[in-house]
């Protein structure tokens, strides 16, 4: 939508999450465009190569956009007409421009039919990308909803105020799209977005929905001061050492209601050996002063790092329920190609399914299934207490079981199968 926003051309959006349609039904709808755009995950990436190859075959001329076309453009040569990576808002038009003239830019290379893009692009000045087209979907096809910490509140709806994240866990690509740089628009562009979607769409609460909320003090209490007045509730995604007690005080004075911390696990070694760079007794405090002055707080836990045997996984489990978050989120451990993770598992030998890429892997002491089992114990245990005197814990599967499935089932023909 923040394409379809920027460009100059007629646009139409079609969100195949919610259409569902089959790859016959889909390309049959795709057929009548001059041109057409895939985005999303690698999980979506087989469909989009899938349609493409009919598409290019009717010659319309087909784009590849997204993070995982950022991470893993090499993949995609030959297929679409061209891979784009990065931000597109300032790149979408040009890039059309040129394939309807056939003069490939500058900043592309001709692999194998495809003009892929040699680095990814960033947008220098985020308020002045125009405010995602939402016009383009139908809005009441979404759940608008955010149960864990708004519960009975609707509709929630998104937002993104900041873009990228500067730090270096292993178990992430996101060094890769971003250069390790955030950029952020400014407190008032995102006050007025809010604003907009009130008046528009009926929104009574917001999830800002990008990788840090909070890695810039002194942007993060501008934010406060121009969300406020809005009087919206409001939920953010957090690193527990970028709070302090001012900072989560005036977070809930302007309406902030839930934080979700990326926790990844409560061994300070394992913290350290995946760059996680913060500590258990950080994550302990931060998760007090939220509590005391009633935010409710969230935490995601990885299991299945290739140093981790048996022991290290349930003490993972056992003491993520004693920090005194309101929920905990696990994730089975998958690597993402271009992560550190991804190359330290296929060093050792320990990809045993793979798929599009992402590697479903055996600990140095666990079997993947092993792990795969534990990790379904720990999301769907009745045992789920903080401590004897505390509420119970809400456990989310942050990794749904089809994911899971699909990657243990096609991996099993790949190497280690």
């Amino acid at each position: 939508m923040y394409a379809a926003a920027a460009t100059k051309r007629d646009v139409a959006v079609l969100d195949n999450r919610v259409e569902r349609l089959g790859l016959e039904d889909l390309v049959d709808r795709l057929s009548g465009f001059d041109a057409v755009g895939f985005s999303g995950t690698i999980f979506d990436a087989r469909q989009a190569v899938d349609a493409a190859r009919f598409l290019e075959k009717e010659g319309i001329p087909t784009i590849y956009g997204g993070p995982n076309a950022t991470v893993n453009p090499g993949l995609y040569k030959g297929v679409f007409s061209a891979v784009l990576r990065g931000e597109a808002e300032e790149t979408l038009d040009p890039l059309l421009d040129a394939l309807e003239s056939g003069n490939r830019p500058a900043e592309y290379e001709d692999l194998e039919g495809s003009w892929v893009a040699r680095f990814p692009f960033r947008v220098k000045d985020l308020d002045a990308v125009p405010e995602p087209d939402r016009s383009l979907v139908d809005m009441d096809r979404y759940l608008r909803r955010e149960e864990t910490y708004l519960p009975g509140l609707e509709p929630v709806d998104t937002v993104v105020s900041s873009r990228g994240c500067p730090y270096d866990c292993t178990f992430c690509s996101s060094k890769v799209i971003w250069q390790r740089r955030s950029s952020f628009r400014s407190p008032a562009s995102v006050a007025s977005e809010m604003r907009s979607m009130a008046e528009e769409y009926g929104s009574r609460g917001f999830y800002f929905r990008e990788d840090n909320f909070t890695v810039n003090r002194r942007r993060l209490l501008e934010m406060c001061d121009a969300l406020e007045p809005l009087g919206f509730p409001w939920v953010c995604e957090s690193r527990a050492d970028t709070l302090d007690r001012e900072t989560v005080r005036r977070m809930r004075k302007a309406g902030c209601r839930g934080i979700w911390f990326g926790v990844e696990s409560t061994s300070n070694e394992t913290l350290k050996r995946i760059k996680k760079n913060i500590t258990i007794e950080e994550v302990k405090e931060t998760v007090r002063l939220c509590r005391e002055e009633g935010i409710r707080t969230g935490g995601g836990f990885i299991l299945g790092f290739p140093h981790e045997g048996r022991a290290d996984l349930l003490r993972t489990v056992q003491e993520s329920r004693e920090i005194g978050l309101d929920f905990v989120f696990y994730n089975r451990c998958w690597a993402i190609p271009k992560s550190a993770l991804h190359d330290e598992i296929k060093a050792k030998g320990l990809d045993r399914y793979e798929f599009e890429g992402i590697v479903l892997p055996d600990t140095e002491y666990l079997h993947a299934d092993e792990v795969t089992e534990i990790y379904w114990n720990a999301v769907t245990s009745w045992k789920m207490r903080l401590a004897a005197k505390v509420l119970p814990v809400r456990v989310v599967e942050t990794l749904d079981r089809a994911a899971c499935k699909v990657l243990e089932s096609l991996g099993k023909g790949g190497r280690r199968g």
